[in-house]
């Protein structure tokens, strides 16, 4: 079992975002460096890399700054399931109801339901939106 791979076989990266000012050229870097050491193919890096942005950076710090920064942290998280080679991102958010596909531009969401196998929102107490990649 690889290093940083829990018993279920899935490795984890997680991130937290605590401002706008979150160095997103880090998170990508971290990204394909985490892609590198489980042997994630480049294009699902890539695709997790760009919907990241286009969640994270585009829609949600955007939202959160309008409303005063309440819905900070922002936790995400990428898991590879290693034996499947698919991969879950997790972005959690809280503060007000918040659902991007129903408040952004169309073109983000269109490029990230492009990008993924599968994007959904949640809310439960606090904001949550699940890309699944292939």
């Amino acid at each position: 079992m690889k290093k940083g791979v829990n018993d279920k076989n899935i490795a984890i990266l997680h991130k937290t975002i605590d401002g706008s000012m979150f160095d997103f050229d880090g998170l990508n870097d971290e990204t394909e460096i985490f892609g590198e050491r489980y042997d994630i193919p480049a294009r699902m890096i890539r695709n997790i890399q760009l919907a990241a942005e286009e969640i994270v950076h585009g829609c949600i710090t955007e939202f959160i700054e309008h409303n005063e920064g309440s819905g900070y942290p922002v936790e995400l998280d990428i898991s590879y399931l290693c034996s499947e080679g698919t991969a879950k991102m997790t972005v959690t958010y809280y503060g007000s109801r918040f659902d991007p596909f129903e408040y952004v531009d169309e073109l983000s969401m269109m490029l990230v339901e492009k990008l993924s196998a599968e994007a959904a929102y949640s809310y439960d107490d606090k904001n949550r939106f699940v890309v699944s990649f292939n």
